[in-house]
């Protein structure tokens, strides 16, 4: 059995959607890796505009994420249906949380989509041999944001 890395706990960002707001019964767990808090929101905010049903934690960096995805992948909690990943944070950028999740025996099935202002080649590159599900560069605006949302996250499952 291959070693599991071990982060320190941490909490999740106080950003999620209202799982009591009205909409179908089946959601699409989402985790969304960002150190600036208003990426997150706003990811909140297409899905809210766009009707598309996802609960999503948001946390505030690399080690926060695997801290808290480690314990819920080790304590047998429910895992997110897909995480969204920036890549240029400080500290344990994306491309070192992206190689910590694939190296992770109860993480690394998990679909990570690359959510990044970074448009190079050599970036897209780099995370598809990393083992990254897909790469999608942050629009410039909210609607746009939210039909690359509708397009990117799976269908919820009942």
């Amino acid at each position: 059995m291959a070693s599991t890395p071990q982060f320190p706990i941490a909490t999740p960002l106080d950003i999620t959607a209202d799982p009591s707001a009205p909409g179908p019964a089946a959601r699409t767990r989402v985790v969304v890796i960002d150190d600036n808090r208003r990426d997150i929101e706003l990811f909140v905010i297409a899905c809210d505009l766009g009707d598309i049903p996802a609960d999503v934690t948001g946390y505030a960096g690399g080690v926060a994420a695997m801290a808290a995805l480690s314990s819920l992948a080790l304590n047998g909690a429910a895992l997110p249906a897909v995480i969204m990943l920036d890549l240029n944070m400080p500290g344990m950028n994306g491309f070192d949380v992206l190689a910590a999740l694939k190296a992770h025996e109860l993480l690394r099935a998990i679909p990570v989509v690359i959510l990044t202002s970074s448009n190079s080649p050599r970036d897209r590159e780099q995370c598809s041999r990393m083992g990254a599900s897909g790469y999608l560069v942050k629009p410039s605006t909210i609607k746009e944001f939210v039909a690359m949302l509708k397009e990117a996250l799976p269908a919820p499952t009942a």
